[in-house]
């Protein structure tokens, strides 16, 4: 039922069922036109707060990858040369870059600047130019690997004082060579006919250190092996380790034996290495030992044979011992029998 009301707002008598409604039908419009409004602006407002703090991230942005690293060039280094780094930055900005430092951190690092410095300066770099900063370096003792080396660029932007900043990390790879050397060794005479136990010392000369190194015995009309391989494992530079092999030595082998060896290992750039050697062993058969003193004549056989000997003739001694005895108490009876 609609009842008759007064209107808050205008004080007009309006009708409505709403017992508890208090304004006309055109002050509810009104306000809500109002209401609306304040909507719009508002939002307007806050849109326009978050278009300028976007704008100032992008400006920022901008600004801080103006320069950029356009690439790097490093040689493979050898320890005790020098080697030649290269590192060509870009303005990719709007404006000119000015007091540009580019510096190489060599602290704790196995490398030293070689007749330069470890800082390059450039004054100004236009917008959209590219310059190139080029380092001499040496590597001292270092072993082969991947070093990770600091690298650290400022600059300011054209008519600014603030200086950026800019790190990261570049990589230089050292590779060495590994030395190998093997040699025999141990005082045992290797003698023909028999099995021998030879040592080989396997040493590693090199800077680098070498990985899953073993050793192989290669074939030969004049000995036969009886363990071919032999694994050694990891040696450190300026290192050594023995391999043990047991060969037998036929009668007929020259006196100076050439045994082929080869060497399979990696090294710590997982380079893999194949070696081939021949190695010279003097060999002697079992006279020409005792000739020249290094093997003592043997007479065990000797030995046995006398005491052999020995017994023989006891057992002969005794026997006609025995024999006379008997005779001579044989002899006795018979006079007594008389």
């Amino acid at each position: 039922m609609r009842t008759k009301r007064q209107c808050k707002d205008c004080e007009k008598e309006y009708r409505s069922n709403d017992k508890y409604g208090a304004l006309c039908d055109e002050c509810k419009t009104k306000i809500r036109k109002i209401a609306s409004k304040k909507r719009v602006n508002t939002m307007s407002l806050t849109m326009g707060f978050i278009f300028v703090f976007m704008f100032c991230i992008i400006l920022e942005s901008n600004l801080v990858s103006a320069l950029r690293v356009e690439f790097i060039d490093t040689e493979t280094i050898l320890p005790g040369e020098a080697s030649t780094i290269l590192i060509a930055i870009k303005n990719d900005g709007d404006e000119d870059i000015r007091d540009i430092s580019i510096k190489l951190d060599f602290q704790n690092q196995p490398f030293a600047p070689f007749n330069s410095n470890s800082e390059y300066g450039i004054d100004e770099l236009k917008d959209g130019k590219t310059k190139i900063a080029d380092f001499s370096i040496i590597a001292l003792d270092v072993q082969s690997g991947v070093y990770k080396i600091p690298l650290e660029i400022s600059y300011r932007i054209d008519e600014e004082t603030t200086i950026k900043t800019k790190s990261s990390l570049i990589s230089l790879i050292v590779d060495t060579t590994p030395v190998i050397i093997v040699n025999p060794v141990g005082e045992a005479v290797t003698l023909k006919g028999k099995s021998n136990q030879i040592n080989f010392e396997v040493l590693n000369k090199g800077l680098s250190d070498v990985y899953f190194l073993e050793a192989e015995i290669g074939e030969s009309d004049y000995f036969t092996t009886l363990n071919n391989l032999y694994y050694l494992g990891d040696i450190s530079g300026d290192d050594w380790e023995n391999a043990e092999f047991t060969l037998y030595i036929n009668s007929d082998a020259p006196n100076l034996l050439t045994i082929p060896i080869k060497l399979n290992y990696q090294d710590v750039l997982n380079n893999r290495y194949h070696k081939d050697l021949n190695i010279n062993i003097r060999t002697y058969s079992t006279e020409e030992a005792i000739e020249v003193g290094l093997v003592a004549k043997d007479y065990t056989p000797i030995m046995i044979g006398g005491g052999i000997g020995l017994v023989i003739v006891f057992i002969i001694y005794r026997k006609i011992k025995k024999f006379f005895k008997n005779r001579n108490r044989n002899k006795d009876n018979g006079d007594n029998n008389k």
